[in-house]
């Protein structure tokens, strides 16, 4: 019962977690669930630094990447414990390594492209360029306030030399999605107590009546 307990109470712990410590990349915080961390589809064939294409694209380090030579290949992203704002100023940025290059975002398949050039950040990544883009969505017609979860990134190549080495997306304005409300884990937990309660009321009984 002492461990049951103990497994609850951690249960209860982790949803009082804070999810949005900061991380500092390049002078921008952000949320520490603010990173696209699903892939949903993609197109074309990658190579990636190291690990999986999903991996490179989603572990929040700066130093693993993707990049593709297909014509048309295109990365679509997700992200599932958070959601970007349009808030202020930029809400996306995008983070690649080694020359900069281009990539072209799609908030929808068919929706409106805007392609943005990437800048260094005077930051160096296992001696490889680290390279940024910003998106403001209010450019792609979303209202202040208005919300994605998912996105579209062209990876095609922007010269014959050199190929766009996707490594980070992030939510500079995020909004994270909330966990369930605690009165109702209290709930659950008390309901476990009572039949567990109940239960051990019934063993003594069925003891008592057989001696």
């Amino acid at each position: 019962m002492k461990n049951f307990l103990a497994s609850i109470a951690f249960v209860l712990i982790a949803f009082n977690a804070d999810p949005a410590a900061a991380i500092n990349i390049a002078g921008i915080n952000f949320d520490e669930n603010a990173f696209a961390d699903e892939l949903v589809s993609y197109t074309g064939s990658f190579n990636t630094w190291s690990g999986q294409l999903e991996e490179a694209l989603t572990d929040k380090n700066a130093a693993s990447f993707a990049y593709s030579w297909s014509p048309g290949s295109f990365v679509q992203l997700q992200f599932t414990d958070n959601k970007v704002v349009n808030g202020d100023g930029d809400d996306l940025a995008l983070f690649e390594l080694n020359v900069p290059d281009s990539f072209a975002i799609y908030l929808t398949p068919d929706g409106k492209s805007i392609t943005g050039k990437t800048v260094y950040t005077g930051l160096k990544i296992d001696g490889r360029s680290l390279n940024i883009a910003t998106f403001d969505l209010s450019d792609f017609g979303l209202n202040p306030g208005e919300m994605i979860t998912e996105l579209y990134i062209s990876t095609e190549l922007n010269t014959l030399t050199t190929a766009p080495s996707l490594s980070l997306v992030g939510a500079i304005n995020s909004s994270s999605i909330p966990e369930p409300e605690m009165p109702s884990l209290f709930g659950l937990l008390l309901l476990i107590l009572v039949f567990s309660h109940h239960r051990k009321q019934n063993k003594l009984y069925q003891a008592l009546q057989n001696h």
